[in-house]
């Protein structure tokens, strides 16, 4: 814990930065890079892994809430990753996680976000 505080006060995160909670979203396609170990390398401590911005879309595209910062996280690295399409989306979330069932909710949720992505621009 004390290493968490110490990674926390780094990165100027909040007290509560560290939960748990995202861990039932954890894909067995391990897609992460070590960014650092605290205290140091070598020591007993925390390590902070970066997952790559794909696993971060295709957790989202799994937990997927119609909280509008969730929807805003998921459109933004759509467009960043050029995976703009409900084929691009679903391929990308049953590669991260085989195993689940994609349910026609989902599906019509991914669409309807696919779709949104592509419409012109509201003027």
């Amino acid at each position: 814990m004390e290493a968490a505080q110490e990674v926390g006060k780094e990165l100027r995160l909040p007290p509560n930065w560290l939960n748990e909670q995202a861990t039932i979203y954890l894909s067995k396609h391990k897609d992460f890079s070590l960014f650092k170990m605290y205290p140091s390398e070598g020591q007993f401590g925390l390590r902070v892994l970066l997952a790559r911005p794909e696993y971060i879309l295709a957790m989202k595209l799994l937990a997927f809430r119609l909280y509008a910062a969730d929807v805003d996280d998921i459109q933004h690295l759509a467009v960043h990753l050029n995976r703009t399409s409900a084929e691009n989306l679903l391929s990308l979330l049953k590669h991260y996680y085989p195993n689940e069932q994609i349910t026609p909710e989902r599906v019509l949720q991914v669409t309807e976000l696919a779709r949104k992505l592509h419409a012109p621009p509201k003027s």
